[in-house]
Formats: structure tokens, C-alpha cells, sequence
């Protein structure tokens, strides 16, 4: 089993994908999670509007991996 330690997000669209949370909390360092009533398998075409606000509140100021992009704090 490998477990990662870099912060890990789960934005969850494809409800198949759902099944999958478990394992994939037990081997990341899962720091941010975020499940959608609707989508697919492509989040950035069907729901971008979610996709983008899953990201601003993953790397904001005060968020679960604010300073992960060097050089930005504004995020």
C-alpha cells in the first residue's frame, strides 16, 4: 500500500468514483473533500463553475493547502 503526503483533494462528480473515497482516504493525505449531486467523468467541461470553486477553496487564503503554489498567497 503507498500512501502519499502531499495534501490530496477529492471533488467527487461521477458518483462511480464515490465508491472509491475509502481507499483512496486510507493511502493519501486527503485534506479537502467536495461531492457534486450532478456531473460526470469530465468536471471541467460539464460543471466548470464547481470544478473552479472546489480549486479556490482547496488553495485559498486560510484553505486546507494555502501556500502549496510557491510565490502566491493571494489565491
Amino acid at each position: 500500500m503507498s500512501v502519499y503526503l502531499l495534501p490530496f483533494a477529492l471533488s467527487i462528480t461521477d458518483l462511480t468514483l464515490a465508491r472509491h473515497q475509502r481507499c483512496l482516504r486510507a493511502e493519501s493525505n486527503v485534506v479537502f473533500e467536495s461531492e457534486h449531486a450532478s456531473g460526470g467523468h469530465f468536471p471541467a467541461y460539464e460543471k466548470p463553475e464547481a470544478l473552479v470553486d472546489d480549486l479556490r477553496r482547496m488553495f485559498g487564503k486560510d484553505s486546507p493547502a494555502a501556500g502549496a503554489v510557491a510565490g502566491r498567497s493571494d489565491l
